[in-house]
């Protein structure tokens, strides 16, 4: 039994000398204790015993390592998955929006006889490809697991939120007080945080009216904070069943269906991955997003 575990070890999991030694002289050790303790009684527990207890041992340890071995093996795959999935779709459709693009850039920069006819059309389509081809550049990169910290996602945010923010002449601050590069984070927590704040700051550019934009992130006694905030006109001041709200309840969140899907999305992102999202908005004086969440 022990040589059949050894060649196993040996073939199978590529074990070195130390941990051979160290396991299988245990168990044969194990085995000489119980033979000497057991040496005058009965042929179960002189023999059978012993043996048993040998065989025993060497299958839990065998099938504790197939376990470990399979384990490995499905992350592997996944990976692989992952990264052939973020390769096809970098490959294929984002040459094809970016392809798109250049042919609207050419008809905008054609005679004005054609540009006049639909100036707004081709103004969408660009919008549009822009959008696309920015959520394909995400979704390639959330797929991935090469950023796996915190520090690489909160790199990741600021630089969409300045990008963001640029064309659309906002000020943007950031104050991270984070170290964060021993903080790893799994897919899907990443995943859900950069989104979270890449709604918000689209939100922003796209309803607030806001000049300026800051973006805070900390980490105090194990819970990461993460605080958006803009100075923009903030929520319309209406309630559920669309009537205006008392001055008492200007400081409202995201329950309001009026404020459409992009809060509600946010509200399930954050629920999805154990994080307390709050919105506050007074009305005129800007919006506040702030995500908490305790790092494990």
């Amino acid at each position: 039994m022990l040589a059949a575990s050894i060649l196993t070890a040996r073939k199978r999991y590529q074990w070195g000398v130390s941990i051979q030694a160290g396991l299988h002289g245990s168990v044969l050790l194990l085995y000489f204790v119980q033979i000497s303790f057991f040496l005058h009684e009965k042929v179960l527990l002189s023999t059978v015993l012993p043996i048993s207890s040998v065989m025993v041992i060497l299958a839990i340890v065998h099938l504790w390592y197939d376990r470990i071995i399979m384990v490995r093996r499905a992350e592997l795959e996944k990976q692989t998955t992952k990264d052939r999935i973020a390769r096809d779709l970098h490959d294929d459709i984002a040459s094809t929006l970016s392809s798109a693009r250049i042919y609207v850039d050419a008809l905008r920069r054609a005679p004005k006889e054609i540009q006049q006819s639909n100036p707004e059309l081709l103004q969408k389509i660009g919008d549009l490809l822009t959008e696309a081809s920015d959520a394909l550049t995400d979704i390639v990169w959330t797929v991935t697991h090469r950023q796996d910290t915190l520090g690489d996602m909160l790199a990741r945010l600021r630089i969409q939120i300045s990008d963001t923010c640029k064309p659309c002449s906002l000020t943007c601050s950031f104050d991270i007080e984070v170290e964060a590069k021993e903080l790893e984070l799994s897919d899907t927590v990443t995943r859900n945080l950069y989104l979270i704040f890449k709604e918000g700051i689209r939100n922003v550019v796209k309803h607030a009216k806001a000049s300026s934009v800051s973006f805070r992130a900390t980490v105090n006694e194990g819970i990461l904070k993460m605080v958006l905030t803009d100075d923009g006109v903030g929520f319309p001041r209406k309630d559920r069943s669309g009537a205006d709200l008392k001055e008492s309840q200007e400081t409202h969140q995201f329950l309001n269906p009026l404020h459409g899907h992009g809060l509600l999305n946010m509200k399930s992102r954050a629920d999805d991955i154990g994080a307390i999202l709050n919105i506050e908005s007074l009305s005129g004086k800007g919006t506040t997003i702030s995500v908490s969440r305790k790092m494990t």
